[in-house]
């Protein structure tokens, strides 16, 4: 078995999540102990164990209870949180303040994510529904609502023409942004995870 090379430690509560910079230069975890973490995982904390992960910035003061999932913006100067309180914060990266809340769903927000130049959010809940919202207006309201799913929203992922979402009704749902159009695929069980390929 190979030896872990960085360890994150610093939480007090379950680590729920692990994201990485698209560049793979640092790394944000959100946890039960309602806080989200900035760390380089490429060089040791020397004030700790010779595998314990370089701790930067701690985001925190916002959510209420556990963050469930963080999204990184490509530019790395803004990342979205959600969580168990319903709510999902838009934080600058540098000053740690939240810029923008809001109050997406009647229930968990379980996946968030952002496109490209970060001006759509979208977020999956446990209330059934996926959601989009315009990053560039104050509008509360989202710009559209996806409302397909028979169970939880667990998992979000997105090429640069489509949203793919995972839910607990066991179907993988790829919204088709180009052609406005819906394809699903049931694999008879919960769908907890999506990664997209490095080639999409």
């Amino acid at each position: 078995m190979d030896r872990c090379t960085r360890v994150i430690d610093n939480h007090v509560g379950s680590v729920n999540v692990v994201k990485l910079t698209d560049d793979g230069n640092y790394c944000m975890t959100g946890s039960d102990d309602r806080t989200i973490k900035l760390f380089n995982p490429h060089k040791q904390d020397p004030s700790k164990e010779e595998t314990s992960t370089l701790l930067i910035k701690t985001y925190e003061g916002a959510h209420g209870y556990s963050v469930l999932d963080v999204a990184i913006a490509k530019d790395k100067s803004k990342f979205a949180s959600c969580g168990e309180d319903r709510t999902c914060y838009i934080w600058d990266v540098g000053s740690g303040q939240t810029i923008r809340r809001i109050q997406a769903h009647n229930h968990k927000i379980n996946a968030v994510q952002l496109n490209n130049d970060t001006t759509v959010l979208i977020t999956a809940s446990y209330d059934q529904t996926l959601k989009c919202w315009d990053m560039r207006t104050s509008n509360r309201d989202p710009i559209q609502v996806m409302q397909d799913f028979k169970d939880s929203v667990t998992c979000l992922a997105r090429t640069d023409n489509a949203i793919i979402a995972g839910s607990v009704d066991g179907n993988i749902r790829i919204y088709d942004l180009r052609k406005g159009q819906l394809q699903s695929d049931n694999l008879n069980h919960p769908i907890t995870s999506i990664q997209i390929s490095q080639d999409q």
